[in-house]
């Protein structure tokens, strides 16, 4: 007979505590279960369920808008009776007392190791006490690996703190697959209870003498939920934040102790070493190993588990490849590769749309990766073979385009004026300095094509010709600044008349870029350009005007007066660029080479004044385009 579904109703709310009633449910534990986005359920309260009703009062403190709600019934299994089976031949007796505590070690016929260790103060007075080796059980509900089990005496006895059950294995354990459980010496009352595993030991908290024991319980096959990078990112860096929020909690206490002189400098300083190390690992058990079979399966979630997996070896504090789970970043590292690389393939060859020398910079980066962290290139399994069949599949995929391609544009113009007039005794003399630089960049990509055109060459080969013009997309900065600096020198004063002009702004800007090959083979002309027509990129500049006046002695009032500084708007301007070359342009260089266009240009102009003044302007161009297809580079 199917358990009844629950009703779970809204009573009220006030002062933010929600209150909520669960009816239509059996006597026995009922759970409220909180969600904020009907995927992640999280446990909010338990009650036990009375007349087929249980209230809850929650109180929301987190900041947000929507919280939802669920009742889960959840009942009571029946605890299985185990029968232990103790082996009278394999026990030892200690007396505890309160000011020495005590300790048991036992061995049993597999070489497994028992140690019982009882602190000072956890018993009121003086007390015998006995662990006997359990060497099976009736009826165990868990697997049978990696068991060990004893059971204390006198039965029923309780400390007044928790003693420590060590148990060491003569060979490695699964750590993460370890049970720890207690039962009563006739067999009942089975339960879990909290335990610390490490690479062959694992300790149980004693504070109620019947029986402990450990267990290797197999891990369910992990769940194969779709992750995506964002998750896959977010994971990790929880689990970083936890663990160093864990270990700056243990380095505070170890801070305590070392300024209460419990601790020497030395002691301080290893116990900080242990610490990182725990850290570390705390981080690949919780953000790390969990994630990697999704790793395996998602190349998103592979490149971000590869990359954090490898900087926590790189964080170590030892030797690059010493860590105990190094072996695993290791094969981890050989299957991103592969998953990589199927990937990035199969999209460029299935999706001609897509970006062959972006999707080729990704792949580089996973087998450059994996290179670095195995020190091999060669297929590791992986059905598309080595980094150069790969290489080689890629060249051939539909995802190259016509081109693809970077460019960027550099004009810096400086001008230089002087106008110094000669001084005579006795008489007014001036000079005047007028410096101003303007410069204006582009840096960007090709985005969309917009017009194709060209001809075939005719039977001897000749004549042939093909025309691109694209729209690029990225960033125009324009940058001005005219100083103006007049200094009059007179018999009563010297007055200096300053001028400052500035202007400066960056813009995602569109432009476009023109490329004509001729006979298949030369770059006849490239030739781009942004904020023109159209396409306005406003730029607005301020001017900071100032008159100094010194006067000399005596002569005061025949002084002007000086102004402050003051700073004002001085309009809007437009910033813009064009840029040309041909194969007959002086200074530009046009290279069309393996399916790939280079073409610079560098000019630089200088035009100087003659005497008596003194004028320089000097004009630096620069402009550059890359660009590649076939090989997605």
């Amino acid at each position: 007979m199917a358990a009844p579904a629950l009703d779970l109703r809204w009573i009220g709310q006030s002062a933010g505590v929600t209150r909520l009633e669960v009816t239509n449910a059996l006597d026995g534990p009922v759970q409220l279960e909180g969600t904020f986005d009907l995927e992640n359920w999280f446990l909010l309260d338990s009650q036990m369920a009375s007349g087929g009703a249980a209230g809850f009062s929650h109180t929301n403190a987190e900041p947000v808008n929507f919280q939802f709600y669920r009742a889960v019934a959840r009942s009571l299994t029946p605890s299985p009776v185990i029968g232990p089976q103790a082996d009278s031949t394999l026990t030892m007796s200690v007396v505890v007392t309160p000011e020495e505590g005590g300790e048991i070690f036992l061995t049993d016929r597999r070489g497994v190791q028992y140690h019982l260790l009882v602190h000072s103060n956890l018993v009121f007075e003086p007390v015998a006490i006995s662990m006997t080796v359990v060497t099976n059980f009736a009826a165990m509900p868990l697997e049978d690996r990696f068991r060990a089990a004893v059971v204390f005496e006198p039965d029923g006895f309780e400390f007044r703190g928790a003693a420590d059950l060590r148990i060491r294995f003569p060979e490695p354990i699964p750590e993460l697959e370890m049970v720890g459980y207690a039962f009563e010496q006739t067999g009942t009352g089975f339960h879990l209870k909290p335990w610390d595993p490490s690479a062959n030991e694992v300790v149980l908290p004693v504070s109620h003498f019947s029986g402990a024991g450990v267990t290797a319980v197999p891990l369910p096959p992990a769940p194969q939920p779709t992750m995506n990078y964002e998750q896959a990112r977010r994971t990790t860096r929880d689990a970083e934040r936890a663990a160093d929020q864990w270990a700056g909690e243990r380095l505070r206490e170890l801070a305590v102790r070392r300024q209460r002189g419990e601790l020497t400098v030395d002691e301080f300083r290893e116990q900080l070493r242990g610490l990182r190390t725990l850290r570390n690992r705390l981080v690949f058990l919780t953000g790390i190993k969990p994630l990697l079979e999704a790793a395996t399966r998602d190349c998103a979630v592979g490149e971000v588990v590869l990359n954090r997996f490898e900087r926590l070896e790189r964080e170590a504090g030892a030797d690059y490849g010493s860590s105990l789970q190094f072996p695993e970043l290791v094969a981890l590292a050989s299957q991103v590769r592969c998953r990589c690389a199927h990937e990035y393939l199969e999209r460029c060859e299935r999706e001609p749309s897509t970006s062959g020398r972006g999707s080729r910079t990704a792949l580089d980066a996973v087998l450059n990766t994996t290179a670095r962290i195995t020190g091999r290139t060669d297929a590791q399994g992986c059905d598309l073979g080595t980094d150069t069949e790969i290489d080689r599949r890629f060249t051939q995929a539909a995802c190259h385009k016509a081109w693809e391609g970077k460019m960027s544009f550099t004009e810096d113009i400086q001008k230089t004026f002087e106008i110094p007039l000669p001084e005579s005794p006795g008489s007014t003399s001036s000079y005047t300095l007028n410096t101003s630089r303007e410069t204006t960049s582009y840096s960007g990509t090709l985005d969309t094509l917009l017009e194709a055109d060209g001809d075939v060459p005719d039977e001897n080969g000749e004549g042939g010709w093909a025309f691109w013009k694209f729209q690029t997309k990225g960033r125009l900065t324009g940058t001005y600044g005219d100083s103006r600096i007049t200094i009059l020198m007179t018999p009563d004063f010297t007055s200096t008349d300053s001028y400052l002009e500035t202007a400066k702004a960056t813009h995602s800007a569109i432009g476009d870029f023109s490329l004509r090959i001729n006979d298949g083979k030369t770059v006849a002309w490239v030739a781009f350009s942004a904020g023109l027509e159209e396409t306005k990129y406003p730029i607005a500049h301020q001017a900071t005007t100032e008159f100094k006046v010194v006067c000399q002695p005596l002569h005061e009032s025949r002084c002007p007066e000086s102004r402050p500084p003051e700073t004002k708007p001085t309009g809007t301007y437009n910033v813009a660029f064009a840029a040309y070359g041909s194969s007959s342009t002086a200074d530009a260089t046009l290279i069309y080479s393996g399916d790939k266009v280079t073409a610079k240009f560098r000019r630089v102009r200088i035009t100087i004044a003659p005497k008596p003044i003194r004028e320089t302007n000097t004009v630096v161009e620069t402009w550059s385009a890359e660009l590649w297809r076939g090989e997605g580079r």
